[in-house]
């Protein structure tokens, strides 16, 4: 009888402890496999899952063939608007431009491409007073008389925005066809 009792209480006690125990203390330090299922019905997977091939983590996008007459850096309100690139999904965008001037050079000068963010409000104070907020820029090497082929510096530029309109300008006095090449990456 005396076992009985003795066994009823180490249970009534390490019951109360179970239930006083405070939350957040650990109770056994042994491992213990756990399986937690927490899908709504709607998301129920069925079958194998798998990934083929390499998973994309950069993208090219081009804007080519690009007819920019002369219009100088500080006229930004005649510049060419070349349309919009979209960036969405991607922190960086390494930017490039090449081209060829139309006739022959007679004034050193660059081509450049600036992107502004494809915003009402950004593109309201551009289109207003020629502001340019928040912009992404590529500029030629110097050209010359040498020849009429030219080219930039890739910059890598931290985007902002999940689109840029494309803007060009041409200090060269001559017309050029300009091709932008932006590469999306992470």
């Amino acid at each position: 009888m005396k076992r009985k009792l003795a066994l009823v209480a180490v249970g009534l006690f390490a019951g109360s402890l179970l239930f006083f125990a405070p939350a957040g203390v650990i109770l056994s330090r042994d491992v213990v496999d756990a399986v937690i299922t927490n899908w709504p019905s709607v998301q129920q997977i069925d079958g194998e899952v798998g990934v083929r091939g390499s998973i994309r983590a950069a993208e090219l996008s081009m804007l080519d063939d690009v007819i920019v007459n002369p219009v100088a850096r500080r006229e930004s309100t005649r510049w060419i608007d070349a349309g919009v690139l979209r960036t969405d999904g991607y922190p960086y965008a390494v930017l490039s431009i090449s081209g060829v001037i139309k006739g022959e050079v007679f004034n050193n000068g660059q081509v450049g491409a600036v992107l502004i963010p494809n915003d009402p409000t950004v593109l309201e104070a551009f289109n207003q007073e020629g502001k340019v907020m928040f912009p992404l820029e590529v500029v030629s090497e110097p050209i010359s008389s040498k020849t009429a082929y030219f080219s930039s510096e890739p910059r890598k530029l931290q985007v902002a925005f999940p689109e840029y309109r494309v803007f060009f300008y041409n200090d060269t006095g001559k017309t050029s066809e300009v091709d932008l090449f932006a590469y999306l990456t992470q």
